[in-house]
């Protein structure tokens, strides 16, 4: 490494030094979904790096107050650019999303497959209700005449009310009614 470049790393860490406290207070006044403090103040310090490198040096030294403005509005639009786009609606999956890994101890992780949700019930549940719905269904036949069963059956594969009378040759009305029936049985 040559002695310049010495002497300018020795400036620019003299230069975080000096700023690092106004930036840290720059980041205390935003804010994105899954990230902190010290993440924004590594996205305010890319800014601020990004001025040293391109700051003018017609308009002052280094050390001048025009860079000191300069430097800080670097840095504070590297971290809005990056609220802004931490917050964006293509990233909200991202930023709400679960994680399916679990660890279970120091040397063992594994992922969740079951996850409680009642639109998505575990095997358990899905047996009780498979039980349930079969135990509804023996009852219901039970209760029901066989032209019953036969119109909830035209009914329960997506038959129309012309339809089912055609096949049970009675008229609209009759199935109508006979499907009020079975409905009042289900109760």
């Amino acid at each position: 490494m040559t002695k310049q470049n010495t002497i300018r790393i020795e400036k620019i860490e003299q230069l975080i030094k000096l700023y690092s406290k106004d930036i840290r207070q720059l980041c205390r006044k935003y804010y994105f979904i899954g990230g902190n403090e010290e993440d924004l103040f590594q996205e305010a310090m890319i800014g601020f790096l990004e001025a040293v490198k391109n700051f003018d040096t017609e308009k002052g030294d280094i050390d001048s107050p025009a860079f000191a403005k300069f430097a800080m509005m670097c840095a504070k639009r590297q971290v809005i650019d990056a609220v802004r786009k931490a917050n964006a609606q293509k990233n909200k999956a991202l930023n709400t999303s679960i994680s399916l890994q679990q660890t279970f101890s120091e040397n063992e992780t594994g992922f969740i497959y079951d996850i409680e949700d009642e639109s998505n019930p575990n095997p358990e549940q899905k047996f009780i209700q498979v039980e349930a719905g079969e135990e509804a269904l023996a009852k219901l036949t039970q209760s029901l005449s066989s032209y019953e069963m036969q119109v909830l059956k035209l009914f329960l594969e997506g038959k129309k009310y012309a339809e089912i009378a055609i096949s049970v040759g009675k008229n609209e009305k009759s199935v109508e009614n006979t499907l009020q029936r079975i409905r009042h049985k289900l109760k």
